[in-house]
């Protein structure tokens, strides 16, 4: 697999982070997989890139993400450039552990490679890269558990609604964006219920 900027996969701090204006320039129309810290992925033709967001053309629509709820994005398995780049023998034990790791989280196998990350931390706890990944892959982590567990609010928020127990829906409504504030939909869907009506108390969901 050919690869962008020395990886297979641009990383997000930022996407800026690992191509140069021009270089996104260049990427603009090559097809792209963004991965939401989720673990949603979405495919496309790559449009561009900010400082805060990132914009991919999917069939039918477009869509604008903000950089904040992205993992890291795929450019086709190609670099933007003409130029052909490949990978490099990983120079350490950690960095190989950071490469099987990678490997790992983009297969959404994200236990295993928390623990490849957490090995190469204790060969390098001060390494830059190796804090990073580990950020991500337990931001993912938190992410998928906290949707896992608002689930049963959500559709409890929601049929609470239908039944015209507002004060309760806005509770479930509030406990749910607590265990996932990113969900964009839920939150707009249900919003209207939160602004007009003061929550009382959500009742305990069945757990399915």
């Amino acid at each position: 697999m050919s690869v962008y900027q020395a990886s297979s996969w641009c990383l997000l701090g930022t996407v800026l982070s690992c191509a140069s204006p021009a270089e996104l320039s260049a990427a603009a129309g090559i097809p792209a997989t963004v991965v939401t810290l989720k673990g949603e992925s979405v495919e496309g033709r790559f449009i561009g890139a900010s400082d805060t967001e990132l914009t991919i053309d999917t069939p039918g629509r477009r869509l604008t993400l903000s950089l904040r709820d992205v993992s890291y994005v795929s450019f086709a398995g190609r670099p933007p450039s003409a130029e052909a780049v490949s990978y490099t023998k990983p120079e350490s034990r950690s960095a190989q552990l950071r490469m099987e790791g990678s490997v790992s989280e983009t297969a959404g196998r994200l236990d295993e490679a928390l623990g490849k990350y957490k090995e190469a931390a204790k060969l390098d706890p001060a390494d830059p890269k190796t804090i990073a990944v580990l950020q991500r892959v337990r931001r993912r982590m938190s992410a998928l558990d906290g949707a896992k567990r608002a689930a049963p609010y959500k559709k409890l928020a929601v049929e609470l609604k239908g039944r015209s127990r507002y004060p309760e829906a806005a509770a479930c409504y509030d406990e749910a964006m607590r265990l996932d504030p990113l969900d964009e939909n839920f939150k707009i869907s249900l919003a209207p219920i939160r602004d007009n009506w003061l929550p009382s108390t959500c009742p305990v969901p069945v757990q399915p």
